[in-house]
C-alpha cells in the first residue's frame, strides 16, 4: 500500500546552540525591551517566511492552473464554503502529484 503525502506536512526545526537557550523563547513576548533580541526574532521570522513562501510557489501555481481548468467545479458556483474550496484544491494537488493528470492534459 502506497501512501501519498502532502509535501505541506510540517516541518519541524531543531537548532544547537548557545545562543539560542529555552529562556529566549520563553521570553518572546518581552523581546519589545531588548532591541538585539528583537533583531533576531525578525530576522528568523523573515528567514522561514522567505523559505515558506518559496516552497508554496510549486502549490499556488498548481491551484492557479486548476483554478484556470474547464472542469473546476468552482469557476462557475460557489463553493459552500471556503473550508470546502481549500480541501479541494489540496486533494488536487496530492492527485495531482501522484498522477500528473493536468500536466498530461497540458503536454
Amino acid at each position: 500500500m502506497q501512501i501519498v503525502k502532502p509535501k505541506l506536512n510540517p516541518i519541524f526545526i531543531y537548532v544547537s546552540s548557545d545562543l539560542f537557550t529555552v529562556d529566549i523563547f520563553r521570553n518572546l513576548d518581552i523581546s519589545e525591551m531588548d532591541e538585539s533580541l528583537k533583531q533576531l526574532t525578525e530576522f528568523i521570522k523573515e528567514t522561514l517566511n522567505g523559505y515558506f513562501k518559496s516552497k508554496n510557489k510549486e502549490y499556488d501555481d498548481f491551484t492557479e492552473r486548476l483554478r484556470k481548468d474547464i472542469y473546476y467545479p468552482y469557476k462557475d458556483k460557489e463553493a459552500a464554503s471556503q473550508s470546502e474550496e481549500i480541501v479541494f484544491d489540496k486533494l488536487a494537488y496530492l492527485v495531482e502529484e501522484k498522477h500528473h493528470l493536468l500536466n498530461k492534459k497540458m503536454n
